[in-house]
């Protein structure tokens, strides 16, 4: 008899596997905000963010490109604008995530 066999699936895809669900059955939605995986890449994400009101930003919509590493979540992923923004936290179309 011939046993099964054992399929694995990196630690960084489970994992973003279940934060793309925790962001599906969320109970309270994210208003102004969306994220899902590329369907090609569950390594790249896209986003959009919405300004929010009573800022500069109100009524833009800023698009995001979110790339996890293969060894995530030990590692932080990238994040690259889109859309262009005159912010003090982007230089081009990266993020600074260290100051936020």
């Amino acid at each position: 008899m011939r046993g099964k066999i054992a399929v694995s699936v990196p630690l960084s895809q489970r994992r973003l596997q279940k934060d793309y669900q925790e962001l599906k059955d969320c109970k309270i939605p994210m208003v102004g905000v969306t994220a899902v995986p590329d369907e090609n890449n569950m390594n790249v994400w896209h986003a959009n963010i919405r300004g929010p009101e009573g800022t500069p930003y109100k009524g833009g919509v800023f698009h995001l490109i979110i790339t996890f590493p293969s060894d995530y979540p030990c590692s932080p992923p990238t994040v690259e604008l889109s859309t262009i923004i005159t912010h003090p936290n982007v230089f081009g179309t990266s993020l600074c995530l260290d100051m936020l």
